[in-house]
């Protein structure tokens, strides 16, 4: 699903498997090991603490 010009949905399950993605490549992987280059966090963690807020999501 895109959103707006530059935006799309994704779904992962809590083991940060990809159920749904727009990349047929990326979806059904399991990406818990990847970190985000900028930060050196898990990623995964990190969009789950950015859904959580009331802010606005700009991953």
């Amino acid at each position: 699903m895109k959103i707006a010009g530059g935006g799309y949905l994704y779904i992962f399950d809590l083991n940060m498997n990809m159920v749904i993605h727009p990349n047929k490549n990326i979806k059904g992987t399991n990406f818990a090991p990847l970190l985000d280059p900028a930060t050196g966090k898990p990623i995964g963690n990190e969009l789950i603490a950015e859904a959580k807020t009331t802010v606005g999501s700009y991953v």
